[in-house]
């Protein structure tokens, strides 16, 4: 699956062919929702625009032989690309009769927003430009959309009907125009519901009808979305990782081809415009100021990182251990040493450092720095803010902290009256 999806990705990048300039004006309306401001926009330019209520008497209501066109574009877009129907008609005056138009989301403000539109730009590029690339009909998106309109009226029999599964039961191409664009506002909604079962009930006779665009089509519907199979490896490698590391490496290189992948797949308006956001800018407050500054998020942000109760960082923290925690050349951690080392304070072990079996280290009140050629005696407890320098030596069950607690009110119990901590440097 990954090497599958990687030719796509890589064939997206290829360059595409421009069709001959159509040799005729063909009529194309332009069905819009009631409610679209594209009428009011483009009402200087040559566009036929039509608002519905409801699609399939919209569709029906359409001469043949007046259009031989119609578009079908999204109640979320905004603006249309320059030479829009040109376009559009050489690749008709050619001989396709479906085409799918790029959709590009404007507003990406928010991670969640900023995703979306990742996503679907890796869905352009994989299934839609990386398909018709290798000889494949593109995906549909369900919106922003070109058909011939006698082939329309014919095949359109309720408003939900999945067009794309009729296309590709009958072989006809679809053609995806990745610069005929259509600008949205938000994420359109994808109409068709993905029906795993249905889906793999076409497979067979696709294959004995030697249909290899429908069989193509149903193994991509097959393959989960690009943030649900992340998310799913990330997981899986984690675990794999933190019950049998050495079982775990396949599984990184996984991860890694995904990355690359993904990477591959996402185009360069969208990493320009990363760049032009500057997130990491000196002059913003960085995201540790952010959670400090907002009590209830650093609160839930402390309650993920840190067990309520056991006072140490959760399990899923600790697999991260390998990536945060600073190990010096030649350093040694014992296996029984209890690291309570949560990742938002700064751990570092020295070049040939050794930390004694039965120790403590603890930096979540403040750093925990241990320096060169040091070595941790059996059973210590180490409670930062500490820094120990270059060869030092500490015995057996030496207690190091700069975290003490308040004792003066003794009409208080030793909890309530918190703690005072003090950088201790050796």
């Amino acid at each position: 699956m990954l090497l599958y999806l990687f030719i796509l990705a890589v064939a997206s990048h290829f360059k595409h062919s421009n069709y001959p300039k159509a040799r005729k004006q063909y009529q194309c309306a332009i069905l819009v929702p009631y409610g679209s401001l594209l009428p009011s926009i483009y009402q200087q330019e040559a566009y036929e625009f039509i608002t519905y209520k409801d699609l399939l008497e919209a569709i029906d209501s359409l001469d043949k032989e007046r259009y031989e066109l119609v578009i079908l574009l999204s109640d979320k877009a905004s603006a249309l690309s320059p030479h829009f129907l040109e376009k559009i008609y050489n690749a008709y005056d050619a001989g396709i009769q479906a085409m799918q138009l790029h959709t590009i989301i404007n507003n990406r403000k928010g991670v969640r927003k900023r995703f979306h539109a990742l996503s679907e730009e890796i869905n352009n590029s994989l299934f839609r430009s990386g398909n018709t690339q290798i000889g494949f009909s593109s995906s549909l998106f369900g919106t922003n959309m070109a058909f011939d309109l006698e082939w329309l009226q014919k095949n359109q029999r309720t408003a939900k009907t999945n067009l794309e599964r009729k296309l590709f039961k009958q072989n006809i191409y679809i053609e995806y125009l990745p610069d005929v664009i259509v600008h949205c506002d938000s994420a359109p909604v994808y109409p068709y519901r993905r029906r795993i079962r249905k889906t793999l009930s076409y497979l067979l006779p696709s294959l004995l009808e030697g249909n290899w665009n429908f069989c193509n089509r149903i193994a991509q519907q097959l393959i989960p979305s690009p943030m649900k199979l992340c998310t799913f490896v990330s997981i899986w490698t984690l675990l794999i990782t933190g019950y049998h590391w050495t079982s775990s490496l396949k599984w990184w290189i996984l991860l890694l081809g995904l990355a690359i992948t993904y990477s591959l797949a996402i185009p360069n308006y969208l990493v320009e415009d990363k760049k032009e956001t500057k997130i990491f800018n000196m002059e913003k407050r960085t995201l540790k100021q952010r959670i400090k500054q907002n009590p209830a998020l650093k609160q839930a942000v402390h309650r993920f990182i840190m067990h309520p109760v056991k006072t140490r960082p959760n399990w899923w923290i600790r697999l991260f251990y390998f990536v945060y925690l600073k190990r010096g050349k030649g350093s040694v951690i014992y296996r029984s040493v209890r690291k309570d080392l949560p990742p938002f304070n700064q751990f570092s072990l020295g070049r040939y450092s050794v930390v004694e079996d039965f120790s403590c280290l603890n930096n979540a009140v403040g750093d925990l720095i241990i320096g060169d050629y040091t070595r941790i005696g059996l059973g210590n407890t180490i409670i930062g803010p500490v820094r120990i320098g270059n060869h030092v030596n500490l015995a057996q069950h030496v207690t190091v902290t700069g975290l003490n607690h308040n004792y003066q009110d003794a009409e208080k119990s030793i909890d309530e009256q918190g703690s005072k901590y003090t950088a201790c440097h050796y």
